[in-house]
């Protein structure tokens, strides 16, 4: 009897410690009760690497900022251009005014603008034209045309008709 007494206590000294031979947590004396025993080695198998939520999400949102940041590349594109072509437009828009506060008779058939905001124009340069309407007598077409330069070429064409006692004698 006093050996089956030794036996039981060898079997028991394999669960010292919470393990049953280091394979299984087994609840101690020392674990809190109604905590369960298996939750640590769930978390530590759960926790090892990134769950496919995890990747998915992420690279969801590495999309998203890519798409922002290509945004905002076609953004300073798009608001260069519509600089250069709003100053094209003044500069053509106040030539025009020039040509019509010209008496008709003095009117240069063709010219240049020498306008300074022209040198904010990659490549700015800009001319007028002032020719007869055809099928009206003492009318005058003025076209007046700035183009630059930003990778391709652009222009900006004012017409409008002048007469000598204005458009509706």
């Amino acid at each position: 009897m006093k050996q089956k007494t030794e036996n039981r206590k060898q079997k028991k000294s394999h669960l010292r410690g919470g393990q049953l031979l280091g394979l299984f947590p087994w609840p101690t004396k020392q674990s809190k009760p109604g905590i369960d025993c298996f939750a640590s080695l769930a978390n530590a198998r759960r926790q090892a690497g990134l769950s496919l939520i995890e990747v998915v999400i992420s690279m969801f949102m590495l999309s998203v900022l890519l798409v922002f940041y290509a945004s905002a590349l076609n953004l300073v594109a798009l608001s260069r251009r519509m600089r250069n072509e709003n100053l094209a437009y003044h500069v053509a828009n106040k030539q025009m005014e020039t040509l019509r506060d010209t008496p008709l008779a003095a009117l240069a058939a063709s010219g240049s603008i020498n306008d300074p905001m022209l040198t904010q124009l990659h490549s700015g340069t800009g001319n007028f034209t002032v020719a007869d309407y055809p099928g009206f007598t003492g009318m005058k077409e003025m076209v007046v045309t700035v183009s630059w330069n930003d990778g391709a070429n652009k222009s900006v064409v004012l017409k409008t008709l002048a007469g000598s006692g204005g458009i509706n004698p």
